[in-house]
C-alpha cells in the first residue's frame, strides 16, 4: 500500500484539446496557482505556507536557484488564436512553447511529445482530459484516446472532461443532449464538500436527509450519496469571478437513468456516422456492441422503475 509521500507525488498528465479544452485549460492552471500558492510565473508566492509541493500536477525546475513550477499539461488545437490568447495573457510565463501544439493531420508528433514527458516521470498515475464532443477536434480526441488505451498506457487511468455544445447555438443544436423522459431516477450520487469548517456528522446527518427530499433513488440500486470531504478552503477569482466568496462549497454528481440512456443514443448515431464513412474496424465493433449493451441495461432499469412504481405518463416526475 503506498504511503503519503508516494500519494502526494504522484504524476498526472493534462491534454486540453480543441478550443473549448484549451479555454477550461486556462482557467484550470489559474486555479492550481491560486490553490497551490504559486505567481503567474509558477515560483513559489510564500515558502511558509508551502507545506507539500505540487509534483501532482507541476514538475519542478531549478532557476537562478530558485524553484519555478511548471504545468504537466500540453495544449492542442487546429487553430492558435485560442492558444495565443494564454500566450499574451499574465501566465504567459507559467508554461513553455513545447507545451503548445499546432494540430495536423497525424497524432504521432503530440505522442512523442507526451512520451517525452512522461518518461521522466517517477509515479506516473494517468491523464486528465479536458475536450468538447463537437467540433473540428473531435475526430482526433477519439484517435488519440484510442492510442492512449492501447498496450502503451492500458494500465494508467484516463478521466475526460467532456464538455456537451449548447442547444442555444443552432450549429450545435443537432449535438445537443435532450431529455424529455418523466421517468429518471439517481442512480448514485457523490457529494463533494470543501471547506476548512466541515463537520462530517453535519455532512451525513442533516444535509444528506435533506437531500434525500429532492431526488428519488432507485430501490434497484441502493447505493445512496458517497461524500467526499476536502478540508482545504475554497478559492475564487477575486478580480473577475461573480461569486461570493465562502467558507463551504458543495459539488453534486449524479448518474442517473435519463441521461445516461440518451447519452448512450447520442454515441451509438456518431458510430454508425463513423460506420458509413469509413471501413468498420474491430474497436469501432466493440465499441458500438458496448454502447448498446449500456442502453439496454438503462432501458430494462428504467422499465423496472416504471412497473414497480405503477408510473404513467401522465405521473408527474421531479
Amino acid at each position: 500500500m503506498a504511503n503519503d509521500t508516494d500519494m502526494n507525488h504522484r504524476e498526472i498528465f493534462q491534454l486540453h484539446i480543441g478550443s473549448t479544452g484549451v479555454e477550461i485549460g486556462n482557467r484550470c492552471w489559474e486555479l492550481y496557482c491560486l490553490e497551490h500558492n504559486l505567481a503567474v510565473d509558477g515560483s513559489i508566492v510564500n515558502e511558509t505556507e508551502q507545506s507539500i509541493p505540487p509534483i501532482c500536477f507541476f514538475s519542478e525546475k531549478n532557476d537562478d536557484n530558485q524553484k519555478i513550477y511548471r504545468p504537466r499539461a500540453l495544449f492542442i488545437d487546429s487553430y492558435s488564436s485560442t492558444m495565443d490568447e494564454i500566450k499574451s495573457s499574465k501566465y504567459r510565463n507559467l508554461y513553455t512553447d513545447d507545451q503548445f501544439h499546432l494540430l495536423t493531420n497525424s497524432c504521432e508528433p503530440i505522442l512523442n511529445k507526451i512520451r517525452k514527458q512522461i518518461e521522466n516521470y517517477d509515479h506516473f498515475e494517468g491523464f486528465l482530459i479536458s475536450h468538447a464532443t463537437y467540433g473540428r477536434c473531435s475526430s482526433f480526441t477519439s484517435e488519440l484516446l484510442q492510442t492512449l488505451t492501447s498496450d502503451d498506457y492500458s494500465t494508467k487511468t484516463i478521466v475526460t472532461n467532456s464538455v456537451f455544445g449548447s442547444s442555444i447555438d443552432i450549429a450545435n443544436h443537432t449535438c445537443f443532449v435532450h431529455q424529455s423522459t418523466p421517468y429518471k431516477m439517481a442512480l448514485a450520487t457523490t457529494l463533494l464538500f470543501r471547506g476548512e469548517n466541515i463537520v462530517p456528522k453535519e455532512v451525513g446527518q442533516k444535509l444528506i436527509m435533506d437531500m434525500k427530499q429532492w431526488w428519488r433513488f432507485s430501490d434497484l440500486t441502493p447505493t445512496g450519496f458517497k461524500c467526499g470531504i476536502n478540508y482545504c478552503r475554497p478559492y475564487i477569482f477575486n478580480d473577475e469571478s461573480d461569486l461570493a466568496l465562502t467558507d463551504k462549497q458543495v459539488c453534486a454528481l449524479i448518474n442517473e437513468t435519463a441521461t445516461s440512456k440518451y447519452l448512450c443514443e447520442m454515441g451509438l448515431n456518431q458510430l454508425d456516422q463513423s460506420s458509413k464513412a469509413q471501413d468498420e474496424s474491430t474497436e469501432l465493433i466493440e465499441a458500438q456492441n458496448y454502447l448498446q449493451g449500456l442502453r439496454e441495461d438503462y432501458q430494462k432499469l428504467e422499465q423496472e422503475i416504471i412497473n414497480d412504481n405503477g408510473l404513467n405518463l401522465t405521473t408527474p416526475f421531479v
